[in-house]
This record gives C-alpha cells, structure tokens and sequence, in this order.
C-alpha cells in the first residue's frame, strides 16, 4: 500500500511540469527561392537571451 502511495505522489509530482510546444513559421530567402522553416519551442521557458538550440536541414541533393 505504502508503494502505491509513492507511485501516486510521484506521478502527480511530474504531470504539472509538462509545457506546451509552440510552432511558428519562419519564412526567408536564399538566392531568390521563398523558404519556409518551423521553430519550435518550449513555452515554460521565459529567460531571455541565449537558449540551447538544434537545427535540423534536408540533405543538400534533395530527395530522391
């Protein structure tokens, strides 16, 4: 019973700390071609300035 008890408390610790993805478009230029990209990001984060980042692009040949 104890156990149980435990496990509840420490899922009901851990549900309230899930934050929402935002997604944006971002469009811009390269050599005169309109592109889009997405960002995307944590909505709990509120400090500003720099923040850890992955950028993720499309082989340079394209598919195939």
């Amino acid at each position: 019973m104890k156990a149980i008890f435990l496990n509840l408390l420490t899922l009901s610790a851990i549900v309230p700390l899930q934050a929402g993805l935002i997604t944006k478009p971002v469009t811009y230029e390269q050599n005169g071609t309109k592109l889009v990209g997405y960002l995307a990001y944590d909505d709990s984060v509120t400090a500003k300035g720099k923040a850890p980042g992955v950028l993720v692009f499309h082989e340079w040949w394209g598919a195939e």
